[in-house]
C-alpha cells in the first residue's frame, strides 16, 4: 500500500519548475520526486538536475533521498525511455506536474508543436499507462486568450480567438488535448493558467528575463523614439513563488477536474510599470502611442524586429478573471499579498544588481 506519493515533474530546470521542486522537497507527504530531464545521457540529465538543486535551500541529504533523475524527452513516444524504464515508472508514479514547455514569442511553429503539443500528448499517454495515478496537473497559460477582447475566465476556452504567436497557439492546442481527457475515470486533471510570471516576491530574483524584462531593456538602451504601445492597457503580473504555491496547494487539495487562473487579483497599468522602471534606472522612455494610431513606417526594420514580439502585449485587450480560483485558494487560507510598487522596485533592483539593466549614473 502506498502511504506517500511519488511525483513526476517535467520542467524542473525551468523558472517555475524549480520553485515547484522546492515545495515538493519540503512536503512530508511526498516520498520521491522523479525529475524527467532531457539530456544526451543519464549523466547529462543528472548534471542539469544538480545545477537546479544547488539553488534550492534544502539539506543535501533530503535532496538525495527524495530526488531521482530520469533522462528522457517528452517530445518522444514513451518519453524517450526504454521499455523497462517506462514500465517501472508507470508502476511508481501517483501524481504528475507537467511544467515543461517551450516558451518565447518568436519560437518556430514546428518546435512549439513538438514540445508543447506532442509533449503534452505523450505525457497523457503515459498517464493512461500508469497503474496508480491519481492526478495530472498541467501548467498552461492564461494567454491562450489570444486576441480576445474583454474578460476571460476559468470557464472560457475556445472563444474564436486568434493567436499572437506560435507559443499561444501551441499552448491552446495542448490544453485542448488535456481537456479531452476530463472524462477519463482513472485520474483527476487540473489545468493551471498563470499570467505574466515575474521574479520572486521577497527578493525580486529571476532566472528568466523575458516578457516585461526584455522591453524594459530595449527602452533603457534608447533605441526607440516612439513605440506602438497603449499605456492604459492592463497587465497581470504575478511572482513566481506565489504561482508555485498556488498551484501546489490547489493540486494537492482539490480532488476534481478543474481549470484555475493563477493570476494577480488586480491588474497593473502598463504605463505605471514602465514609468516606474524608467525612474528607477534613470532612462527616458520612448513616446507610447496605441498601435491603431501608430505609423509603423516610423520604425526601422531593425526596430520593428526588436519590438514586434511584444506589440500585442503592450496593446492587450483581454482581462483575466479568477473569481473561482481566488475563492478556492481562500478556502485553504491562502491569499495573494498586495502587488505594489515595492515589489516592482525589488524586481528592478535585482535586474540592476545582476547587470541586466544598468542604472544611468
Amino acid at each position: 500500500m502506498i502511504n506517500k506519493k511519488n511525483i513526476l515533474l517535467t520542467g524542473a530546470t525551468g523558472f517555475l519548475g524549480k520553485y515547484l521542486l522546492k515545495l515538493f522537497l519540503l512536503d512530508k507527504g511526498i516520498n520521491v520526486v522523479y525529475l524527467l530531464i532531457r539530456g544526451s545521457n543519464q549523466e547529462t540529465s543528472i548534471a542539469r538536475a544538480q545545477k537546479v538543486l544547488k539553488t534550492i535551500s534544502c539539506a543535501s541529504s533530503l535532496r538525495e533521498k527524495k530526488v531521482i533523475v530520469v533522462s528522457g524527452d517528452i517530445s518522444k513516444k514513451k518519453l524517450g525511455l526504454t521499455g523497462s524504464e517506462y514500465g517501472e515508472l508507470c508502476k511508481k508514479i501517483n501524481s504528475i506536474y507537467h511544467s515543461a514547455a517551450l516558451t518565447g514569442f518568436s519560437i518556430d511553429s514546428k518546435m512549439a508543436k513538438m514540445a508543447n503539443v506532442f509533449g503534452t500528448k505523450n505525457l497523457l499517454d503515459f498517464c493512461s499507462d500508469c497503474l496508480n495515478l491519481s492526478k495530472f496537473n498541467y501548467i498552461g497559460t492564461a494567454f491562450i486568450a489570444g486576441n480576445k477582447v474583454g474578460s476571460f475566465s476559468e470557464d472560457d476556452f475556445d472563444c474564436g480567438q486568434k493567436f499572437n504567436n506560435h507559443y499561444e497557439q501551441s499552448k491552446f492546442e495542448a490544453e485542448s488535448i488535456v481537456r479531452k481527457n476530463f472524462k477519463n475515470e482513472k485520474f483527476f486533471i487540473s489545468i493551471f493558467r498563470p499570467s505574466i510570471i515575474l521574479g520572486d516576491f521577497c527578493t525580486g530574483g529571476t532566472t528568466n528575463f523575458k516578457m516585461f524584462y526584455e522591453p524594459l531593456y530595449l527602452f533603457s538602451k534608447g533605441i526607440f523614439n516612439s513605440v506602438p504601445a497603449n499605456v492604459r492597457c492592463s497587465q497581470n503580473i504575478v511572482p513566481v513563488d506565489l504561482v508555485a504555491k498556488g498551484i501546489f496547494l490547489l493540486a494537492e487539495s482539490e480532488k476534481k477536474n478543474a481549470v484555475y487562473h493563477v493570476v494577480n487579483p488586480t491588474n497593473v497599468r502598463a504605463g505605471d510599470f514602465v514609468d516606474l522602471a524608467a525612474r528607477f534606472f534613470g532612462y527616458t522612455n520612448p513616446e507610447f502611442i496605441p498601435i491603431e494610431k501608430f505609423n509603423m513606417k516610423e520604425l526601422t526594420p531593425v526596430q520593428y524586429k526588436l519590438i514586434q514580439p511584444f506589440l500585442s502585449y503592450f496593446n492587450y485587450k483581454a482581462t483575466f478573471l479568477s473569481d473561482k480560483t481566488q475563492k478556492a485558494l481562500k478556502d485553504y487560507k491562502f491569499e495573494y499579498p498586495k502587488i505594489d510598487n515595492d515589489y516592482y522596485l525589488r524586481l528592478f533592483n535585482y535586474c540592476a544588481n545582476v547587470g541586466f539593466i544598468k542604472k544611468v549614473k
